[in-house]
Order: C-alpha cells, then structure tokens, then sequence
C-alpha cells in the first residue's frame, strides 16, 4: 500500500516544479499527478490509478529533466520507485 508520506512528498515535488518552471504545461503535468495521488489516497486498491500517477510522474520528470531540473527530476523518478516498491 502507498503511504500518505510518499503522497505527501510527491505534492511537494509537484510545487517545487511548479514554483520552478511556472507555465502552462507544467500546470497542466502538476495538475495530472496531483489528481491521480488524490484518487491513489481515496481508493489505494485501484491499480489503475497507480499505473496512472506512475505514468504522470515519469512524464513530469522527463519534463524536468528536458528543461534542465535534473535533481527535481531525480527526485520524481524516486518517488515512482517508491510507488512500485511499496505497490508491490
């Protein structure tokens, strides 16, 4: 099961890129992973939603990683390795 804290730490993650590169595509990649761990933290059996938030984080970190935020991206990259781990 995905623990609150790993939620927590991933919407802290979605407002540091958020606060680092602030523009519409960022909004709209924030807004895709903030939705899917609201709806992980609402029904944490559903392993669509998991696949999901999975999928958005490792598009948001290839977006950090283009625009040269390579830490936060490596933070996010870790953050899916928690999710699978812990999903497991």
């Amino acid at each position: 099961m995905i623990s609150e804290s790993t939620i927590t730490n991933i919407n802290h993650a979605v407002g540091e890129a958020l606060m680092r590169i602030p523009d519409e595509e960022t909004i709209v990649l924030a807004t895709v992973v903030s939705g899917y761990a609201e709806l992980v933290l609402l029904n944490p059996a559903n392993s669509s939603y998991i696949d999901r938030l999975l999928s958005s984080l490792f598009t948001l970190a290839e977006f950090m990683m283009e625009r040269g935020r390579h830490n936060l991206a490596r933070k996010l990259v870790l953050l899916g390795d928690e999710i699978k781990r812990d999903a497991a």
